[in-house]
């Protein structure tokens, strides 16, 4: 029997639609932290700027956590606060 090898390519972020855009991301340890996208990569690593730590909503007070960049593995799940256009 004949092995062949299959090159899988690996699924890349569809998260362009979301640059310059406020988002909401959940990450390990129920971390929450909502910022502007300003990039990403294959790996999910995400720039945020203006980004303020979301983990406690009862909080009135916001802690300042400036530009950050959060890495791809521990991102649970992400979604916007600003609407957004997708364009066909």
């Amino acid at each position: 029997m004949d092995k062949k090898k299959v090159d899988f390519e690996k699924p890349k972020p569809e998260l362009k639609h979301y640059m310059e855009k406020r988002i909401y991301v959940k990450i390990h340890c129920n971390r929450a932290i909502i910022g502007v996208l300003r990039g990403f990569d294959e790996y999910l690593n995400l720039v945020l700027d203006d980004a303020f730590d979301a983990s406690h909503p009862e909080n009135p007070q916001k802690i300042q956590l400036g530009q950050i960049l959060i890495r791809g593995n521990s991102v649970l799940s992400l979604e916007t606060v600003d609407p957004v256009q997708h364009k066909n």
